[in-house]
């Protein structure tokens, strides 16, 4: 892949496997995260994949190092089993009901898939048992379906978190001045992505003339936790 491509592809799959050679793997689990994220807005609030995605929220700095793995693969795979449970059990209700049921099952279905990839699964998904051969289809059609959506999505996402590989930043020391410093860390803690301006104001004072770094945070976004210019700021890999 060249620069050319990295600006201009919408494809995310293959600018994910591009980047996570060349980037750290809380920056992977925290761009995943972010999708998942995005996913559960369309659950209702008492889903409890809503709850796994902000326990896992609150714990995402690392994501899932090894203490922690096994418990997030055991809750999502609690959720996963809810949620084919529920999209299974929906084929069986009236036409009315069926599209709401099968649209909130399947939301669950991808959020709980995108979290058994940050804690560590390489498959996809296990359908073996569950239901006969055209409801494991419609299953598998669904979740993929929405997978790939959830990724595709979000490929301005990926692109805050990992920047350009081709143009890697060095952030200079005296750029990391205590106002800079204080900025990025309350966007990173609250989320506060729109106070980006004001840490491009404090770099530019800091002596900080770079057109990539001011430029993203004066930029439209959306911006994500792991925001290429708030780690750097911050000293985060």
């Amino acid at each position: 892949m060249d620069e050319g491509t990295w600006r201009a592809t919408d494809d995310v799959v293959r600018l994910l496997g591009f980047a996570a050679k060349r980037v750290s793997r809380r920056k992977v689990d925290l761009f995943r995260l972010a999708c998942a994220e995005a996913v559960v807005d369309g659950l209702s609030p008492e889903d409890s994949v809503r709850e796994l995605v902000e326990r896992v929220g609150r714990n995402v700095d690392p994501v899932a190092g090894p203490s922690a793995a096994p418990h997030l693969r055991s809750r999502a795979d609690e959720a996963m089993t809810q949620s084919r449970q529920r999209l299974l059990g929906s084929l069986a209700e009236t036409r009315g009901k069926v599209r709401q049921a099968v649209v909130e099952a399947t939301h669950a279905a991808v959020a709980a898939l995108i979290l058994k990839e940050i804690a560590g699964y390489r498959d996809r998904w296990d359908v073996r048992g569950y239901g006969n051969s055209q409801t494991n289809a419609l299953y598998r059609s669904l979740v993929q379906g929405g997978w790939e959506r959830a990724y595709q999505g979000n490929v301005t996402l990926l692109r805050c978190i990992v920047g350009d590989p081709f143009r890697p930043v060095t952030f200079a020391p005296e750029w990391r001045t205590s106002t800079a410093v204080a900025l990025a860390q309350a966007i990173y803690t609250e989320r506060a992505f729109d106070r980006l301006p004001v840490l491009a104001d404090a770099l530019e004072e800091a002596g900080c003339d770079h057109p990539d770094v001011l430029a993203h945070c004066r930029g439209d976004g959306p911006h994500a936790r792991g925001c290429w210019v708030v780690d750097g700021v911050l000293g985060k890999a």
